[in-house]
């Protein structure tokens, strides 16, 4: 039995802040030493919760607070990638990164855009943002290091109020859970740090085209097993 298909045997349920299913354990330490050990430069950057970028206007995406899995250094990760080819319903990913948060994130969306509304956010096209659209909930996620309690979920976001006053939802990860699936195009979310927990918070996020089918059965048979956990968009009350 693999180590992710045993961490699937084994999800719990929670119903706080809503009724859901998680699971965790799911890495290997050969894949947790690899991702800890990305070489990840936090200096000069700036988070707005808007993918954020550079203090000074220019780069693009933190490309130095977050390591980017690509065909050039895919080489430092091979069980990474290895366990997300193997186990996610991906057709192709083109979006594979680890970040790591150091100060609060402001209420926004992962937007993705045919056009960006910021130079550092990243382009789409249509047809893969009508993807992910149709195909919510679609943004894996993991935590590697920091807090499992500083994640939150709001009704709001505006990029250009200050929007931390509104009522915030948290999230809690237990200890014996690493991976999680958002609605991450259209939910407002965001991240409030702790200081001292959160000096080295290291998240990966996937993204790609997903096997419909694979991806639809896999929670289909979820649901199945947890029926008391599963939670729809149009069911949260914020």
């Amino acid at each position: 039995m693999s180590k992710f298909w045993e961490s699937l045997i084994n999800a719990k349920r929670e119903n706080n802040p809503w009724e859901h299913y998680l699971f965790g354990q799911a890495l290997t330490e050969a894949q947790i030493k690899e991702i800890r050990e990305a070489e990840i430069d936090r200096t000069g950057v700036l988070h707005d919760g808007t993918r954020s970028g550079y203090k000074d206007g220019t780069g693009r995406q933190n490309d130095k607070l977050r390591e980017y899995i690509t065909k050039d250094n895919c080489h430092k990760y091979p069980e990474l990638i290895k366990w997300i080819d193997k186990y996610f319903p991906f057709e192709y990913m083109f979006y594979v990164r680890l970040a790591r948060s150091t100060c609060d994130i402001d209420p926004h969306v992962d937007g993705n855009y045919v056009e960006a509304p910021h130079s550092h956010h990243m382009t789409i096209t249509q047809e893969m943002l009508d993807h992910q659209l149709a195909n919510e909930p679609i943004g894996y996620r993991f935590i590697i290091s920091g807090s499992r309690d500083t994640l939150y979920m709001c009704n709001e976001y505006n990029y250009n109020k200050d929007m931390s006053n509104q009522k915030k939802v948290y999230c809690t990860i237990p200890d014996d859970t690493d991976a999680f699936l958002i609605n991450n195009c259209t939910q407002p979310h965001g991240v409030d740090v702790k200081e001292d927990v959160d000096d080295n918070r290291i998240v990966g996020f996937i993204l790609g085209k997903v096997n419909i089918k694979q991806h639809q059965n896999l929670i289909e048979r979820s649901k199945n097993k947890y029926n008391k956990q599963v939670i729809k968009k149009d069911e949260l009350r914020i």
